[in-house]
Parts: C-alpha cells; sequence; structure tokens
C-alpha cells in the first residue's frame, strides 16, 4: 500500500491497481495494468515506498514507482533505496523521463551481445624502468542505438541488478582472450603481453563463475597466466571470505588477481593482506592529486610502499602529465597507466602502438634524467 496526502493505492490482485481517496468518499480509478510501459518490456520484481502525491501525478508515479528501487538509485549515482529489512525508502518526484531512460537500457541490455552493440577498447600499462608495454586492460564499451556510445559506469551498475552481467562478462573474458591470442600469434611484439579484464563483484558471488571462466579460457586456447582479474577494492570487500574462496581458485589456476581503485574503498589492510592478490591498481584521485602538497604525495607513497611491500606489483592509474610521471618515479612506482601513455584503442590502433615498442622509452627517459640532475 502506497500512503498519499489525497488518499491511497492498493493492489487487490495481481493485475489490478485500485485508488481510494477518504477525502473524497470513494473509488478515484480502477485500471488494469500490464507489465509494459511505453512499449517496454518489464521485468516484475516486489518493492515499496513512501510518496507525497498528488492526483495529478498519480498516474505517473504508479510507473516510476516499479522504477525506482533500482533503476532511479543507479541513475543518480548512488543507492538512495538500499534493500534492508525494516526500512522504507522515500520517494522523491524525479524526472520521469530518467526512470524511463534507465529502464530502457536495462531492456536494450538483454539483447547487446547479440546485437553486436558491445565493443572492447584497449589501453596500455607501462613498465616505467623500460618504456615497453608488459600488460592492456580490454575496456568495455556500448554502441547503444539511442544513446550513443556509452561507458561501462553508464550500464555496469544495470547490468549487475536485472542479472545480465553474467552474459555480458562472459563475452568480454571470450573476446579479450580471442584478441591476446591473436597478438601473441601474429606479432613478435606481444609474444609476453598480459590481458587484464575487469570482474564484477556480482559474476564473483556465482558459485559456478569460476569454473566457467576456466572453460572459456581454456576453449579460446589461452593461458590463465596470461591473464589478469580485476575487482573493485570496495566491492570485493563487501563478502570478504566468500571472495577470498573463489580468488584463491583463480590464483590456483595461474591467473592474477588486481585490485582495482585502491584507496577509495572501505577494506581494512588486514583484509586486503588476506586477500590472494597479485597486484594493487592505485586509484586515478591519487594520482591526480601528486605534486599538490607533501600530505598528497605522502599518502601514494603510503600506498606504493605498501603494495611492494606485500610483493605485489603496484600500478599507478590516471597518470595524464610528464609531473605526474616525474613524481612515481621519485616513488619508485615501476608500472603506471594513463592518458599520457594512451587513451583507450581499438585493436587495430593498439596493434600500431604495440609495433612501436618501447614506444615510451624516450619520455621516460627524458624525464628521469631531468629529475636526476635537479
Amino acid at each position: 500500500m502506497i500512503l498519499m496526502v489525497t488518499g491511497y493505492i492498493t493492489r487487490c490482485q495481481d493485475y489490478f491497481w485500485k485508488a481510494f481517496s477518504p477525502c473524497k468518499g470513494g473509488l478515484l480509478f480502477d485500471r488494469t495494468t500490464h507489465s509494459s510501459c511505453e512499449c517496454l518490456a518489464l521485468a516484475a520484481n516486489a518493492s515499496y515506498g513512501l510518496a507525497a502525491l498528488t492526483s495529478a501525478w498519480l498516474q505517473s508515479s504508479l510507473r516510476r514507482m516499479d522504477l525506482f528501487q533500482k533503476v532511479w538509485p543507479v541513475k543518480r549515482g548512488k543507492a538512495v533505496a538500499e534493500r534492508q529489512v525494516g526500512r522504507c525508502p522515500a520517494l522523491d518526484a524525479a524526472p520521469n523521463s530518467t526512470c524511463i531512460e534507465g529502464l530502457r537500457i536495462a531492456q536494450d541490455l538483454k539483447h547487446a551481445c547479440e546485437k553486436d552493440e558491445l565493443a572492447l577498447v584497449f589501453q596500455p600499462i607501462v613498465e616505467l624502468r623500460t618504456g615497453r608495454i608488459v600488460e592492456v586492460e580490454a575496456l568495455l564499451r556500448w554502441q547503444h542505438p539511442r544513446f550513443g556510445l556509452l561507458s561501462p559506469d553508464s550500464f555496469i551498475p544495470i547490468a549487475e541488478e536485472t542479472g545480465a552481467i553474467s552474459e555480458i562478462g562472459e563475452w568480454v573474458i571470450k573476446c579479450a582472450c580471442k584478441q591476446l591470442r591473436a597478438w601473441r600469434a601474429n606479432l613478435r611484439e606481444a609474444s609476453e603481453l598480459r590481458m587484464s579484464i575487469n570482474v564484477s563483484v556480482v559474476q564473483l558471488r556465482d558459485e559456478n563463475f569460476v569454473e566457467r571462466a576456466l572453460a572459456t579460457i581454456k576453449r579460446e586456447g589461452v593461458a590463465a597466466s596470461s591473464l589478469t582479474f580485476e575487482v573493485t577494492e570496495s566491492k570485493m570487500m563487501t563478502q570478504p571470505d566468500a571472495m577470498i574462496a573463489r580468488i584463491a581458485k583463480l590464483r590456483s589456476a595461474g591467473l592474477r588477481i588486481a585490485v582495482d581503485d585502491f584507496g577509495i574503498g572501505y577494506s581494512s589492510l588486514i583484509s586486503v593482506a588476506r586477500m590472494p592478490l597479485n597486484t594493487l591498481k592505485i586509484d586515478r584521485d591519487f594520482t591526480r592529486r601528486l605534486g599538490r602538497s607533501l600530505r598528497d604525495d605522502a599518502v601514494t607513497r603510503c600506498m606504493i610502499n605498501l603494495g611492494q611491500d606485500l610483493g605485489l606489483q603496484v600500478i599507478a592509474e590516471g597518470v595524464e602529465s610528464l609531473d605526474h610521471l616525474s613524481i612515481l618515479h621519485s616513488l619508485r612506482c615501476e608500472y603506471a597507466q594513463g592518458y599520457l601513455f594512451s587513451r583507450p584503442l581499438s585493436a587495430d590502433c593498439f596493434e600500431r602502438l604495440l609495433l612501436q615498442m618501447p614506444c615510451f622509452e624516450d619520455v621516460i627517459k627524458a624525464v628521469y634524467s631531468e629529475r636526476e640532475a635537479a
């Protein structure tokens, strides 16, 4: 039941909504609702919320209430309505078009793979000692027929909520493996190249994920030791025991595991020490603050030292300037990734970049020489 200023709405049967108003002494309207909204097919789920309504707003609110629990929090970029026992979220008067846009994305995601709308782009990870590309991160993009090119932040949270992440994640692993196999077979410069793949924590929660992922890797003919699975720090630590068990299985099969966006989550140092990790990727926000103050540099130095003391590879993300590179050199960071080296590239463009190896050697030598002279 949804409480209103003018009355209340109750769902009397599976497909019937009735609205009553004590003020007006009876039934306001009685309508049959189907699982559709502006020609969009909906997947039903149960949720409840509070909203201060007026009669004029009632019709649109019926549709938006179903979207409130999932789509609207995702579009706002934070969990407005958390699923917690004993708590009731409050619905605000957000624009209906935003909810419909999110719903359309959720529906179209179901067919994105089969319609060949998804694509991978590739960004190099550079060894700062030599200037060589030692690893490449596969990044997902979606060429949506209506909204254009979408980055993962625009649709992965919705995919995680709706369950589409399983199919999309498997597609990413398969395509990344296939591309790495082609590069290694055809390019001498890629003979030792590794591929880094982002994995959703929702995938890791699936008890069958490890077996399916390993089967895909074997089917594509790629050595597991040539792959890294990246998981965002804050999400990885929500169920540390379960994550440790599944990550350990992946590690035992030869895969490398990286904590992405390290430093912005809420993990304890004990949790980090317990995780069977290979790599820490320092979040770009810390890299961008390098050189602003001694305190900022000290925080980044601590994270680099922590990772290295734990025997982990440390990669600084978001390197965009020569100043960043120079400071990272002074902090003894060994690997970096960012626009200074390259934006994410198509497979063909990245292949041309590989052919120039070691393509960043001159830049790095110049920066290091200038630093040492100073």
